[in-house]
């Protein structure tokens, strides 16, 4: 696949990457692509999800609306897909990219490896009399602050990782 950086992307339509209809592009705003290597990464992974999770579906969609070849024509078939359908896609899209680039297996093994760092923390909230459900996402953030640079993700994409992993129940 071809990466097309296109500027303005993010900042005139809110879009950061597309794929194109062909599935051989994959367009990204180009201050993302110059500025931001662990958006890019993530933002390019998403676009992959989509490929490989969404082809057939997406292809029936483009069959009945025609081939996009403009920014434009890209937002006009994605708003008649419906809010419920595309939201449900660019969720897996972006689920696909966090398991990509933050695997389950090395994910699961560094955070059994921090988890005692953050006990202090978690003691300190109980003792303060803090319920699980408002120390839980400081605690979280926490520990992925420690494991994002490893992964060269961001601190919001390994946080959801461990939420999505189930790996934030074992902080107690």
């Amino acid at each position: 696949m071809r990466i097309v950086p296109i500027r303005g992307l993010n900042s005139e339509f809110g879009i950061e990457g597309f794929t194109s209809s062909d599935w051989r592009e994959i367009s990204i705003d180009e201050d993302i692509y110059m500025r931001s290597e662990v958006r890019s990464r993530f933002t390019l992974g998403h676009e992959v999800g989509h490929l490989i999770l969404h082809r057939e579906l997406l292809e029936a969609e483009i069959a009945g609306f025609g081939q996009f070849r403009s920014v434009d024509d890209w937002i006009r078939f994605i708003s008649s897909i419906g809010d419920t359908a595309r939201d449900r896609l660019e969720y897996q899209g972006y689920t696909f990219s966090g398991m990509l680039l933050v695997p389950t297996l090395p994910l699961s093994q560094m955070f059994s490896e921090r988890l005692p760092s953050i006990e202090d923390q978690v003691d300190e909230a109980k003792a303060a009399g803090i319920g699980r459900e408002s120390y839980i996402k400081v605690v979280t953030d926490s520990i992925a602050r420690t494991m994002a640079p490893a992964f060269e993700m961001s601190i919001h994409a390994v946080s959801m990782r461990i939420d999505n992993s189930g790996l934030a129940d074992r902080i107690r």
